[in-house]
């Protein structure tokens, strides 16, 4: 059985020890699915929902600023330099579904799922406030990762993830 990284000999918590590892392009894209009203999406689709603003625009700057500070939010991630956040937020009429994706990219030691992580979940957290007056019962139903690169391990793609 495979240690976990972030517990030292005594089963304590510790951050891990990144200093020798090579610095290598890192990239992680994070998915995550919220699904809504048949209601709310129609008010969507036909663009008459305007009680908060935009969702779209709201939620996607709270989550490329939530990925710039996962290493503040998570207590055992590294801070590290992101050159690349991109959040795409795309409405699913026909399945009342809304799919959020964040990808971050970095050159750094680690890697940088979490900061993907972090930036999806705030992201269909904060579209969930923008739209909860309309559809208290929007349900986040998957979060993950669906794709990452860089690094000594292989290269990872989470098919339960695809759209």
């Amino acid at each position: 059985m495979q240690n976990i990284s972030h517990l030292d000999k005594h089963n304590q918590p510790k951050m891990v020890d990144i200093s020798a590892k090579p610095v290598s392009n890192r990239t992680a894209i994070a998915r995550a699915i919220l699904s809504i009203s048949h209601k709310l999406s129609e008010q969507i689709e036909q663009q008459t929902l305007d009680k908060k603003g935009d969702p779209y625009q709201i939620a996607k700057i709270a989550g490329i600023m939530a990925a710039k500070q996962t290493s503040s939010l998570i207590p055992l991630c590294h801070p590290l330099p992101i050159y690349k956040i991109d959040l795409n937020i795309k409405h699913i009429h026909e399945k009342a579904l809304i799919n959020l994706e964040c990808q971050v990219k970095s050159t750094s030691k680690t890697g940088v799922e979490m900061e993907a992580l972090v930036g999806v979940n705030i992201a269909a957290l904060t579209f969930y406030d923008m739209i909860k007056s309309v559809d208290p019962k929007a349900i986040i139903i998957k979060i993950g990762v669906y794709k990452k690169n860089g690094g000594k391990n292989k290269d990872y793609i989470n098919s339960d993830l695809a759209w």
